[in-house]
């Protein structure tokens, strides 16, 4: 039994896309894609404050 519900051994492969359809692929990689541009964006901000 698994802890997590839904998954199986398939979802854990590269290239495969269990469970999401075209318009939840893309809006996961578009929120993906956001957030990781924000968090370049800051890590290179010369004035950005830097955790102590």
């Amino acid at each position: 039994m698994t802890a997590v519900l839904g998954w199986h051994p398939g979802a854990m492969r590269p290239g495969t896309d269990v469970g999401r359809t075209w318009r939840g692929w893309h809006h996961h990689v578009t929120l993906v894609t956001a957030a990781q541009a924000f968090l370049t964006l800051r890590r290179l901000d010369p004035k950005a404050q830097t955790p102590a």
